[in-house]
């Protein structure tokens, strides 16, 4: 059996990371967590260290080998930049926002998914999270809210680096539907490739269950077409 069949993939390892930093969030949210609960804490970390690196040595080798999906990163930063430039008018006495701001004009558009860069997924989630909540997306909106989330990283261009920076970079918003759109394009290559990825593979061999792979296939179209949907309303 090859390495290439037997290394876990990015999209599990990412999954693995997360179900474990969510264990380590709640319980460090305990008023009084009891000797075991800590010594569990200490456990979890270290293997989200580990976890972290075979990711980052996954995403290499995917460079080494020349298996970069397609993804634009200056499009998402542009994006998100003009979230964070223009988040809507505050006129209520609690300060929720009652006009439309530039998260408002993409919120349809655009999910999680849509984001390659794992920093991008996780401030376009505390946007959204803002935005679910009525609140005004800023600078310090954002990092409060991913404090709140427990994915606050100060150093290692993590997150709060990225706020930090995206906040600075973008000059306008003018054309964050259109780059919206283009966003989704390379999301839906990005579907295309690990859908197709896994129904080749369940094609070739017999023990899969034959419907069970094109319902597989009819499930990769059905999401691609609920995204077309969404840009098509504004294309």
């Amino acid at each position: 059996m090859s390495f290439e069949k037997v290394k876990p993939s990015i999209k599990i390892l990412t999954e693995l990371l997360k179900e474990k930093k969510d264990r380590v969030v709640a319980i460090e949210k305990k008023e009084q967590p009891t000797q075991k609960e800590l010594q569990f804490i200490n456990q979890e970390k270290e293997l989200i260290k580990h976890v972290e690196v075979l990711i980052t040595m996954e995403k290499q080798f995917k460079v080494e080998m020349g298996l970069i999906p397609p993804v634009a990163l200056d499009l998402e930063e542009a994006v998100l930049g003009a979230c964070l430039l223009e988040s809507g008018t505050m006129t209520d006495r609690d300060g929720r926002i009652t006009g439309e701001g530039t998260f408002s004009r993409v919120a349809h558009m655009l999910t999680i998914d849509h984001f390659y860069d794992e920093r991008h997924q996780l401030i376009w989630q505390a946007m959204s999270n803002l935005f679910a909540g009525q609140k005004p997306i800023s600078m310090t909106s954002v990092n409060h809210e991913l404090r709140r989330m427990g994915q606050w990283k100060d150093a290692n261009y993590g997150p709060a680096y990225m706020v930090a920076m995206l906040s600075s970079k973008v000059s306008s918003s003018a054309n964050v539907q259109y780059d919206a759109i283009i966003l989704t394009e390379y999301a839906m290559r990005r579907h295309m490739i690990s859908s197709i990825s896994r129904i080749l593979t369940r094609a070739y061999d017999d023990t899969c269950d034959v419907f069970e792979t094109l319902d597989e296939a009819q499930e990769m179209v059905k999401v691609l077409n609920s995204w077309i949907d969404k840009i098509g309303a504004k294309a």
